[in-house]
Protein backbone atom coordinates (compact mmCIF):
# COMPACT_ATOMS: atom_id res chain seq x y z
CA UNK A 1 0.00 0.00 0.00
CA UNK A 2 1.45 3.34 -1.03
CA UNK A 3 2.20 6.08 1.45
CA UNK A 4 -0.43 8.80 1.60
CA UNK A 5 1.02 12.25 1.06
CA UNK A 6 0.76 14.47 4.11
CA UNK A 7 -0.78 17.91 3.78
CA UNK A 8 1.40 20.99 3.35
CA UNK A 9 2.03 22.32 6.85
CA UNK A 10 1.25 25.88 5.72
CA UNK A 11 -2.33 24.92 4.94
CA UNK A 12 -3.09 22.93 8.09
CA UNK A 13 -6.36 24.61 8.98
CA UNK A 14 -8.41 21.54 9.91
CA UNK A 15 -7.49 18.55 12.07
CA UNK A 16 -6.42 15.23 10.63
CA UNK A 17 -8.25 12.04 11.53
CA UNK A 18 -5.38 10.98 13.82
CA UNK A 19 -5.76 14.07 16.01
CA UNK A 20 -7.05 12.77 19.34
CA UNK A 21 -8.55 16.13 20.20
CA UNK A 22 -10.83 15.97 17.14
CA UNK A 23 -12.26 12.49 17.69
CA UNK A 24 -15.25 13.40 19.83
CA UNK A 25 -17.72 16.25 19.67
CA UNK A 26 -16.73 17.55 23.09
CA UNK A 27 -12.98 17.65 22.47
CA UNK A 28 -13.44 18.93 18.92
CA UNK A 29 -15.49 21.88 20.15
CA UNK A 30 -12.99 22.63 22.92
CA UNK A 31 -9.96 22.33 20.66
CA UNK A 32 -11.48 24.26 17.79
CA UNK A 33 -12.18 27.16 20.15
CA UNK A 34 -8.43 27.60 20.68
CA UNK A 35 -7.74 27.34 16.96
CA UNK A 36 -10.46 29.88 16.15
CA UNK A 37 -9.12 32.35 18.71
CA UNK A 38 -5.64 32.03 17.22
CA UNK A 39 -7.00 32.49 13.68
CA UNK A 40 -8.76 35.67 14.80
CA UNK A 41 -5.52 37.03 16.23
CA UNK A 42 -3.60 36.17 13.03
CA UNK A 43 -6.22 37.95 10.90
CA UNK A 44 -6.04 41.00 13.16
CA UNK A 45 -2.24 41.08 12.87
CA UNK A 46 -2.45 40.82 9.09
CA UNK A 47 -5.01 43.62 8.94
CA UNK A 48 -2.69 45.75 11.06
CA UNK A 49 0.66 44.95 9.47
CA UNK A 50 -0.17 43.39 6.09
CA UNK A 51 -0.11 39.81 4.87
CA UNK A 52 3.19 38.08 5.79
CA UNK A 53 4.80 41.48 6.44
CA UNK A 54 5.28 41.40 10.21
CA UNK A 55 8.07 38.76 10.31
CA UNK A 56 10.06 40.90 7.86
CA UNK A 57 10.03 43.85 10.28
CA UNK A 58 11.91 42.13 13.13
CA UNK A 59 15.38 40.64 13.46
CA UNK A 60 16.13 37.32 11.79
CA UNK A 61 16.42 35.39 15.07
CA UNK A 62 12.96 36.39 16.24
CA UNK A 63 11.46 35.80 12.80
CA UNK A 64 13.02 32.34 12.71
CA UNK A 65 11.62 31.42 16.13
CA UNK A 66 8.22 32.70 15.00
CA UNK A 67 8.25 30.41 11.96
CA UNK A 68 9.37 27.43 14.07
CA UNK A 69 6.43 28.02 16.40
CA UNK A 70 4.10 28.42 13.42
CA UNK A 71 5.23 25.00 12.22
CA UNK A 72 4.72 23.45 15.67
CA UNK A 73 1.27 24.97 15.97
CA UNK A 74 0.15 23.83 12.54
CA UNK A 75 1.43 20.35 13.25
CA UNK A 76 -0.38 20.31 16.61
CA UNK A 77 -3.63 21.01 14.80
CA UNK A 78 -3.05 17.80 12.87
CA UNK A 79 -1.41 15.60 15.47
CA UNK A 80 -1.91 16.93 19.02
CA UNK A 81 -2.85 14.09 21.35
CA UNK A 82 -5.37 16.02 23.41
CA UNK A 83 -6.90 19.43 23.96
CA UNK A 84 -4.30 20.61 26.53
CA UNK A 85 -1.46 19.85 24.08
CA UNK A 86 -3.21 21.78 21.34
CA UNK A 87 -4.02 24.61 23.73
CA UNK A 88 -0.35 24.87 24.76
CA UNK A 89 0.84 25.30 21.17
CA UNK A 90 -1.90 27.82 20.39
CA UNK A 91 -0.89 29.80 23.49
CA UNK A 92 2.75 29.79 22.37
CA UNK A 93 1.69 30.92 18.90
CA UNK A 94 -0.30 33.75 20.46
CA UNK A 95 2.83 34.76 22.39
CA UNK A 96 4.82 34.59 19.15
CA UNK A 97 2.45 36.98 17.35
CA UNK A 98 2.50 39.37 20.32
CA UNK A 99 6.31 39.24 20.46
CA UNK A 100 6.58 40.19 16.79
CA UNK A 101 4.07 43.01 17.23
CA UNK A 102 6.00 44.45 20.19
CA UNK A 103 9.37 44.11 18.46
CA UNK A 104 8.14 45.77 15.27
CA UNK A 105 6.68 48.71 17.18
CA UNK A 106 9.84 49.03 19.30
CA UNK A 107 11.88 49.15 16.10
CA UNK A 108 9.74 52.02 14.80
CA UNK A 109 7.93 50.04 12.09
CA UNK A 110 4.64 51.51 10.92
CA UNK A 111 1.41 49.53 10.55
CA UNK A 112 0.09 49.21 7.02
CA UNK A 113 -2.76 51.69 7.54
CA UNK A 114 -0.30 54.36 8.67
CA UNK A 115 1.76 53.96 5.50
CA UNK A 116 -0.88 53.33 2.85
CA UNK A 117 -4.39 53.93 4.21
CA UNK A 118 -6.01 53.56 0.78
CA UNK A 119 -4.52 50.16 -0.04
CA UNK A 120 -5.95 46.75 0.85
CA UNK A 121 -4.21 43.36 0.88
CA UNK A 122 -5.43 39.78 0.64
CA UNK A 123 -3.57 36.50 0.28
CA UNK A 124 -3.92 34.46 -2.92
CA UNK A 125 -3.81 30.67 -3.10
CA UNK A 126 -0.30 30.64 -4.61
CA UNK A 127 1.13 32.49 -1.61
CA UNK A 128 1.31 35.88 -3.30
CA UNK A 129 -0.75 38.97 -2.51
CA UNK A 130 -3.66 40.69 -4.14
CA UNK A 131 -3.23 44.42 -3.55
CA UNK A 132 -6.03 46.86 -4.36
CA UNK A 133 -5.07 50.54 -4.39
CA UNK A 134 -7.46 53.44 -4.69
CA UNK A 135 -5.20 55.27 -7.14
CA UNK A 136 -1.91 54.95 -9.01
CA UNK A 137 -0.26 57.17 -6.40
CA UNK A 138 -1.52 54.87 -3.64
CA UNK A 139 -0.13 51.85 -5.51
CA UNK A 140 3.24 53.56 -5.89
CA UNK A 141 3.28 54.43 -2.19
CA UNK A 142 2.55 50.81 -1.28
CA UNK A 143 5.42 49.56 -3.44
CA UNK A 144 7.82 52.11 -1.98
CA UNK A 145 6.80 51.86 1.67
CA UNK A 146 5.04 48.60 2.42
CA UNK A 147 5.94 45.93 -0.13
CA UNK A 148 9.17 44.78 1.44
CA UNK A 149 9.94 42.26 -1.32
CA UNK A 150 6.59 40.48 -1.06
CA UNK A 151 5.23 38.96 -4.30
CA UNK A 152 2.04 40.68 -5.39
CA UNK A 153 -0.46 41.56 -8.07
CA UNK A 154 -1.07 45.28 -7.65
CA UNK A 155 -4.37 46.62 -8.98
CA UNK A 156 -5.81 50.11 -8.93
CA UNK A 157 -9.56 50.66 -8.85
CA UNK A 158 -9.40 52.01 -12.42
CA UNK A 159 -7.75 48.78 -13.56
CA UNK A 160 -10.41 46.73 -11.80
CA UNK A 161 -13.07 48.75 -13.61
CA UNK A 162 -11.37 48.20 -16.98
CA UNK A 163 -11.10 44.47 -16.29
CA UNK A 164 -14.75 44.19 -15.33
CA UNK A 165 -15.73 46.24 -18.39
CA UNK A 166 -14.02 43.67 -20.60
CA UNK A 167 -10.36 44.62 -20.87
CA UNK A 168 -9.30 41.09 -19.95
CA UNK A 169 -5.80 41.61 -21.32
CA UNK A 170 -5.11 43.63 -18.17
CA UNK A 171 -5.88 40.58 -16.05
CA UNK A 172 -3.55 38.43 -18.15
CA UNK A 173 -0.72 40.97 -17.83
CA UNK A 174 -1.18 41.01 -14.07
CA UNK A 175 -0.95 37.23 -13.93
CA UNK A 176 2.03 36.89 -16.22
CA UNK A 177 4.02 39.93 -15.10
CA UNK A 178 3.99 40.10 -11.32
CA UNK A 179 3.46 43.69 -10.19
CA UNK A 180 3.49 44.90 -13.79
CA UNK A 181 1.55 48.09 -13.17
CA UNK A 182 4.19 49.50 -10.87
CA UNK A 183 7.43 47.53 -10.59
CA UNK A 184 8.79 44.02 -11.15
CA UNK A 185 8.31 41.74 -8.17
CA UNK A 186 10.83 40.00 -6.00
CA UNK A 187 9.77 36.52 -4.95
CA UNK A 188 9.71 35.70 -1.25
CA UNK A 189 9.97 32.15 -0.03
CA UNK A 190 7.80 30.98 2.85
CA UNK A 191 10.10 29.31 5.43
CA UNK A 192 7.57 26.50 5.73
CA UNK A 193 7.35 25.92 2.00
CA UNK A 194 7.66 22.25 1.10
CA UNK A 195 7.54 21.03 4.71
CA UNK A 196 4.89 18.39 5.13
CA UNK A 197 2.85 17.77 8.27
CA UNK A 198 4.45 14.39 9.02
CA UNK A 199 8.02 15.71 9.07
CA UNK A 200 9.33 16.17 12.64
CA UNK A 201 10.77 19.45 13.84
CA UNK A 202 12.29 18.81 17.25
CA UNK A 203 13.85 22.21 17.95
CA UNK A 204 13.34 23.62 21.46
CA UNK A 205 10.05 25.43 21.98
CA UNK A 206 10.76 29.05 20.97
CA UNK A 207 7.96 30.81 22.86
Amino acid sequence: MGKTKSPDIRRSTTPAAKSEWARSYGTLIAGQAHVDALDALARDMERTWGVDRLPTLVDADLAGRFHVQRYKTNRAIWEAGDVPALQAECARMTNAWRALDRAARAAGAKPLADLTPSVWEAGLSDGSLLVIAQSTDDASAWVALARGGRRAQVWTLDEVVHMIDGAHFVQQVKRVFDGASVVAAKRRTDPLGGIMADQPLDDPIPF
